[in-house]
């Protein structure tokens, strides 16, 4: 439970980044600027935080959740301090709350950056395929990559339920010969790690980590 909860608050903290007005890029140039320049830097409340980021960062690119990311982003990295009136206020350190955002901004910017990658490639479903391979070769070359090899009753099953040709006769027998015939050149191509229509090839697919293609041709003989 503890666990799920801090899942559930980094994922509100990535959003509240998202949101800010500023990118990356703004973000972290701040932060050189600041090592560059070794200002002391007093604890800023949010009003006076929220001043200070608008005099060096600028306006940016406000979006309609703005102000809520700034001030969730802020009590997640704010500490209890006693202002000069005595009060009991929460404040940041203005390098320690920039190179915060920074970090978190730059994870968030290449994750989206992978996902949308990930998104617009065919792999598993192309990877390691020939040109010549027939539907059905290429959707058990599909559950292949995403289940690995064996439990061909199963897949013999999932084939039948696609639809795809020739596949409504399939046994476990048929399905285990088959990926024994395609696997040697399943082989030969994703070890020659060519490019496919997607614009990537094996070693480069976002979905690499998650592909059980490898997995299923490590032990099979080159031809």
């Amino acid at each position: 439970a503890i666990e799920a909860r801090q899942k559930a608050v980094n994922l509100l903290l990535d959003a509240a980044i998202a949101s800010l007005p500023w990118p990356p890029s703004i973000l972290r140039s701040a932060v050189l600027n600041l090592a560059v320049a070794s200002e002391a830097s007093a604890p800023l409340s949010f009003e006076a935080l929220r001043e200070e980021l608008s005099r060096r960062l600028g306006a940016g690119t406000p979006q309609c959740h703005s102000e809520a990311g700034l001030r969730a982003v802020f009590d997640s990295e704010a500490s209890l301090g006693i202002d000069e009136a005595g009060e009991a206020v929460y404040r940041v350190v203005l390098p320690d709350f920039l190179v915060a955002c920074a970090e978190r901004a730059e994870r968030v910017a290449s994750e989206d950056q992978a996902a949308a990658a990930a998104a617009r490639c065919a792999a598993p479903c192309e990877g390691g395929g020939a040109p010549n391979m027939s539907d059905l070769e290429r959707a058990l070359l599909a559950l292949v990559a995403r289940d690995g090899a064996g439990r061909w009753e199963e897949k013999a099953s999932e084939l039948a339920s696609q639809g795809v040709v020739d596949s409504a006769a399939l046994r476990a027998e048929d399905v285990a010969e088959m990926w024994g015939r395609m696997a040697p050149e399943v082989k030969r191509i994703t070890d020659a790690d060519e490019k496919m229509s997607c614009g990537h090839s094996c070693s480069t697919c976002p979905t690499r980590h998650d592909c059980k293609v490898h997995d299923a041709i490590r032990d099979i003989e080159d031809l």
